[in-house]
């Protein structure tokens, strides 16, 4: 799956998810879509200092569910 594509489901799953008028994405779509954005968040080349601030704020936030 290509990245663009990969985001396109994840937004549309996240609009569903928050009650907008539309229907369900695939779960098998959601799962590959998320394997693709991971994959491509963890690939070494793609480092980036944002990235890092960016993951580190997100699982400050899961920690503290």
């Amino acid at each position: 799956m290509k990245l663009q594509s990969a985001i396109q489901i994840l937004k549309r799953h996240n609009e569903w998810r928050r009650g907008a008028e539309i229907d369900q994405e695939d779960p098998k779509l959601i799962g590959m879509a998320i394997d693709t954005v991971v994959n491509y968040l963890e690939a070494p080349q793609r480092f980036n200092p944002k990235f890092e601030r960016v993951i580190k704020d997100i699982e400050s936030k899961i920690n503290k569910r």
